[in-house]
């Protein structure tokens, strides 16, 4: 007998067209892949993702959600548009001020410091959400199989980890003058540092010269420079192979490099005043002090912006810290594994963007 009562059909999915590169190695594109992918179960199947080029014209979405460099300047489509976009200067670029304000119908960054500078810039606090990133901590852990690059470069029995772009905005000549000044030939210690995008996002500004003169230096530590690139495997290796993480920067969009350093067990020599606070505490890190200054953006900006300038005479006294008391960076290292296992997954930064999307799409 056929009931007479009918079936309701199971909800469609909404169609969420996720525009960047997804192939690329740079953080950009390693955020798309992480939430793209994850977007939908996180949303118990109520959204489907579409992994979008950054510039395709998606028209049969109901969200787009546009995260690239250079940033989108208007809507790639019909439907919801979301901005999912980092800043480091303390102010946004001018130009994106009127679509992201008019046109956007959200903005999104990875922490309350980069929310808090685009409000000051003039955007709706309602519409600035923060969505964070996250860290695989299968794959960044303490026991991962050590870098055969690092043991093989240096037999120091104390071995800190600088991860990044050597461009100026990440500190890296705070750290080589601290480290000059920290450290001398016989001290157990090396530098392992690890460049990125050399001929990518960050050509012509890395300081690879730089590094190879405070390098030659026959009264400084060791320094080992490493520019390859390196699969998943290879790079939680690296951590793994190292006691303690620097990284002194100037402005950060999140940091993460520091966030898979503290998966990976290591104590991390930090800014503080930065979008790192979001993750870093004292339980986890040591803070470097840093002042505000003008910043030297390439670009024009809305306020004129600023950038944070760490002391490299108190970066030095904190690299000599930590060699001397490696028992308690080993402790700190281990709640830094628990907090970032924890509190920073991909899960959850996928569930925060798929509650936020849902919101969205709620609205009248």
């Amino acid at each position: 007998m056929t009931s007479s009562s009918s079936v309701e059909a199971a909800p469609r999915a909404a169609v969420v067209a996720w525009h960047g590169a997804f192939a690329a190695r740079h953080s950009l594109a390693h955020v798309n892949r992480e939430l793209a992918r994850r977007l939908g179960a996180a949303s118990g199947g109520a959204l489907g993702v579409r992994q979008t080029e950054r510039d395709a014209r998606v028209a049969s979405a109901d969200v787009h959600v546009t995260h690239g460099w250079p940033p989108a300047l208007s809507a790639p489509g019909a439907g919801r548009w979301i901005v999912f976009q980092p800043w480091e200067y303390g102010s946004m670029p001018a130009e994106w001020l009127a679509p992201f304000r008019d046109q956007a119908d959200e903005v999104w960054v990875y922490t309350p410091w980069n929310r808090d500078r685009y409000v000051e810039d003039g955007l709706d606090p309602a519409k600035v959400a923060v969505v964070p990133l996250g860290v695989d901590a299968t794959r960044f852990r303490p026991d991962a199989p050590p870098s055969s690059r690092v043991l093989g470069a240096t037999d120091r029995a104390f071995r800190f980890l600088f991860v990044g772009g050597t461009i100026r905005r990440k500190g890296v000549d705070v750290l080589l003058a601290a480290w000059r000044r920290a450290f001398r030939r016989d001290d157990d210690v090396a530098l392992i540092v690890k460049d990125f995008c050399k001929q990518g996002a960050y050509k012509g500004q890395t300081h690879e010269a730089r590094i190879a003169e405070a390098a030659a230096d026959p009264d400084a530590a060791p320094i080992v420079y490493l520019d390859d690139d390196l699969d998943d495997a290879e790079l939680a290796g690296l951590y793994a192979s190292c006691h303690a993480l620097v990284h002194p920067y100037r402005g950060e969009g999140f940091g993460l490099p520091v966030l898979e350093a503290m998966a990976s067990g290591l104590p991390t020599l930090v800014t503080r005043g930065g979008a790192c606070d979001a993750f870093c505490d004292a339980s986890t890190s040591l803070f470097i002090g840093a002042e505000r200054r003008p910043a030297q953006s390439p670009i024009p900006l809305v306020r004129g912006g600023w950038t944070l300038e760490p002391s490299a005479a108190q970066l030095a006294g904190l690299l000599r810290l930590a060699r001397s008391y490696p028992d308690a960076l080993r402790d700190m290292g281990l709640r830094a594994r628990e907090k970032a296992a924890r509190e920073w997954t991909w899960e959850r930064a996928a569930a925060v963007a798929a509650d936020r999307i849902a919101r969205l799409l709620a609205r009248d």
